[in-house]
């Protein structure tokens, strides 16, 4: 399935942001992309109240020391979990939202998929296949 023109423009963009992003931080911790961690999902039961609520997760260059977005180590001489101590070399704390921009997330598939199932109307005056679909 091809994507939509928009669709094309927005993943350009996105692909320079990061490029951007990556020649101002080239030393930066290619597991979590300079956000010190990554958050996961929830598995949790709410009626139930069981499983894992889900949360967020600090990356391994924080365990050793390392500035997840400059890479200077050490950074933090006295880091704790609970303190956002900011980075000796270029500020970076927990809590910081300077990190890789994400990839741009197409979603051409969905209104095809939509379309093709008959459960998408479309008005005769909207060319759908020149927009992208993205929830709210």
């Amino acid at each position: 399935m091809a994507c939509t023109d928009l669709c094309q423009q927005k993943t350009a963009e996105r692909q320079r942001e990061q490029e951007k992003w990556w020649s101002k931080w080239p030393e930066a911790c290619p597991e979590c992309r300079g956000a010190g961690g990554k958050s996961y999902s929830s598995s949790f039961d709410y009626k139930a109240g069981v499983g894992d609520p889900g949360g967020w997760e600090p990356c391994s260059c924080l365990a050793e020391g390392k500035c997840p977005r400059c890479g200077l180590s050490p950074a933090f001489p006295e880091f704790e979990d609970d303190e956002h101590t900011p980075c000796a070399g270029c500020g970076w704390s927990l809590g910081d939202n300077d990190q890789e921009p994400e990839p741009y997330e197409c979603h051409c598939w969905y209104a095809e998929e939509m379309a093709a199932e008959d459960r998408l109307v479309v008005p005769p005056e909207l060319d759908w296949q020149q927009h992208t679909f993205e929830p709210d």
